[in-house]
């Protein structure tokens, strides 16, 4: 990278809320270079990414992250649990199960670029979701979608 200015594009400050100026932000490269005219700040990004603008939005990552958290931390088959593949028919789908006791968690996802079609678990309530939906018996998953069900 040279010196350490050129690294400011790949380390920018972390947006705490979407205003530049606000007290905690560290945004000492503010109108130093070209890498101000296209910091988040500036596109606007800031205003979706802001942890303070996360934590208003129940869709999130940020809350997202905070239910993964919570669900692991009263989900003993998550933390304690044997570990089982689960066979999909799909290379692309990822799925397994957590198992303790007669607890289970089972997480499926899409880990390519691709819809992928699978037949239908039996569980249909899904703790965690995206990307996902029914098509009779089976169920769709969009890119990079995913379910986690307890049972």
């Amino acid at each position: 990278w040279g010196f350490d200015a050129n690294h400011i594009p790949v380390r920018e400050a972390f947006p705490w809320t979407p205003n530049p100026d606000h007290a905690g932000t560290a945004v000492f490269y503010k109108g130093t270079g070209s890498w101000w005219d296209q910091s988040y700040f500036r596109t606007g990004e800031s205003e979706k990414i802001a942890l303070s603008v996360q934590q208003k939005d129940t869709t999130s990552i940020w809350n997202l992250y905070r239910r993964l958290i919570d669900f692991r931390k009263t989900n003993r088959a998550i933390t304690e649990g044997n570990f089982y593949q689960i066979q999909t028919g799909s290379p692309d789908i990822l799925a397994f199960s957590r198992e303790s006791g007669n607890e289970k968690v089972v997480v499926m996802l899409n880990l390519s670029e691709n819809t992928v079609t699978i037949k239908l678990p039996s569980v249909k309530k899904y703790q965690f979701q995206q990307k996902i939906r029914t098509d009779g018996d089976n169920l769709v998953f969009k890119p990079y979608g995913y379910i986690v069900q307890k049972q």
